[in-house]
């Protein structure tokens, strides 16, 4: 496709790979389906960095494509209009990036899903005190978790959240609470990766760093994302 920011080998890697999530805590997601695109192995680590933290905001077309690919293969909300919601990033890190990837992917995914549109229904309310989430463990994760206001009227709305990476869960089940109490229908969440079964070692990962982009990942000129 015009724009394709990923070599044939890395989709061919990302794909084929979707599956179910099982989230560390499930109350408000519950009997709700949590698709991945693929794990969050140290390609999918070098993509999503290069895509979140390296300003390759352009990855948004053709990640938006796999988790299209994952949506069909699970028979996520199939037959009717949907809302397409992302959870929205940190104000600091969208001052930062100057764009928000969770946006950018719902936007891109929207077009490629008949009958659905992305639409910037939350807002974050609750800040995570002294480190950014992605550097916690576990733990702290979960009982560190964003708080999300809908910032629409959802009532008679069907939503599908997205996220980047899940990796317990938290901030998936804070989303869909205030889509719930904004009166939708959560259908379900998809996610380009996920991070909640067995991690590689950090010594793998860390080879599937800055270097990675060289290597990993082979990049075509594009033009940058309206």
């Amino acid at each position: 496709m015009d724009g394709d920011a990923l070599c044939d080998e890395c989709v061919g890697a990302l794909s084929e790979q979707s599956h179910l999530v099982q989230l560390a805590i499930s109350r408000h997601l519950f009997g709700r389906p949590v698709i991945a695109v693929c794990d969050y192995d140290p390609r999918a680590k070098a993509v999503v960095t290069a895509f979140k933290d390296k300003g390759m905001h352009t990855l948004a077309r053709p990640l938006a494509a796999l988790m299209a690919e994952a949506w069909s293969a699970h028979h996520l909300g199939q037959g009717h209009p949907l809302l397409v919601v992302p959870v929205p990033s940190a104000r600091g890190a969208k001052v930062r990036r100057g764009y928000e990837p969770t946006w950018l992917l719902s936007t891109h995914l929207s077009r490629q899903v008949p009958a659905s549109r992305a639409v910037r229904a939350l807002r974050r309310t609750g800040m995570v005190a002294s480190k950014p989430r992605k550097t916690m463990r576990r733990r702290a994760r979960l009982i560190n978790t964003p708080t999300y206001q809908s910032r629409v009227d959802l009532r008679g709305y069907s939503v599908v959240i997205v996220d980047d990476v899940v990796t317990t869960g938290a901030s998936l089940e804070s989303a869909a609470r205030a889509i719930l109490e904004a009166g939708a229908e959560v259908v379900g969440a998809l996610v380009v990766a996920s991070a909640t079964r067995q991690s590689p070692s950090p010594t793998e990962a860390e080879n599937y760093g800055d270097t990675s982009l060289a290597t990993g990942l082979r990049w075509r000129a594009s033009q940058a994302d309206s």
